[in-house]
């Protein structure tokens, strides 16, 4: 592989994956276009985004329960049993998108998600809540996980915007979000390893070597958040992620 190519890529996950590991969303849904600009095929951006984020959510999510963000200390609390809820409902789904991933017409699945994360960006602005239940929390991972197996992005805003909607506060929405990414993102890079070629191990190399890191320094941006700006800051770069999705179909 070109080493201009993997040094692009590296600066491209570890910057994504500061800004991911520190407001838990915009990793795939910033990092699969970028990808597709440097070069790299769809069929390859994608399993990487996948790859690379298991190892980004694994190191946050072991941080921010370091920095106590979250605690996942025993099964009884209600981050371990929420980091469950989301695991166990987005596995299916995320087998299942990632199967009919190539076969999607693309702009229809850029549309969907686009509105979509634009409208809980809105909504998390208004200050909108709902009371949490369970089933609230299913029905959010099953969603954002098909989006994650089908594009590589639309996990993070959905999840993490969906529990600030449920009434979860903003620095454990991230961690869980993160927590339960790492799952979604491992079981949706085996179903494409299936289907599809296996992406050149240089590539998973850089990619390992910036999920590593990246938590360092994005896990302590949240501790260091106070939890009411931290709330109107999530909203605000999902709000952007959401409009930026329309404007690059726009634009194509």
């Amino acid at each position: 592989m070109d080493p201009y190519i993997l040094i692009e890529l590296f600066i491209i996950t570890f910057v994504l994956g500061i800004m991911d590991s520190a407001y838990g969303q915009g990793y795939g849904t910033i990092g699969t276009p970028l990808l597709l600009l440097i070069g790299i095929p769809s069929k390859t951006a994608i399993p990487i985004i996948l790859f690379s984020q298991f190892i980004l959510g694994t190191m946050s999510s072991i941080m921010h329960h370091r920095l106590k963000n979250i605690d996942l200390s025993s099964r009884k609390t209600h981050d371990t049993k929420r980091f469950m809820i989301f695991g166990v409902t987005g596995l299916i789904s995320v087998v299942a998108a990632s199967i009919i991933g190539a076969t999607l017409p693309s702009i229809i699945v850029r549309y969907y998600i686009g509105i979509m994360v634009t409208a809980v960006g809105i909504l998390i602005l208004i200050n909108f809540r709902l009371k949490f239940t369970w089933l609230k929390a299913s029905i959010i991972g099953i969603i954002s996980a098909f989006n994650k197996g089908l594009t590589g992005g639309g996990y993070g805003p959905i999840v993490t915007g969906g529990q600030t909607i449920i009434g979860v506060d903003g620095k454990s929405s991230v961690g869980i979000t993160l927590s339960s990414v790492a799952i979604i993102c491992l079981a949706g890079f085996i179903t494409w390893a299936v289907v599809h070629p296996v992406p050149p191990m240089d590539m998973l190399l850089v990619t390992a070597l910036s999920g590593i890191s990246s938590p360092f320094i994005g896990a302590r941006i949240t501790k260091l958040s106070g939890s009411l700006r931290f709330k109107y800051i999530i909203g605000s770069i999902i709000l952007i992620l959401g409009l930026a999705t329309l404007a690059g179909i726009a634009r194509s």
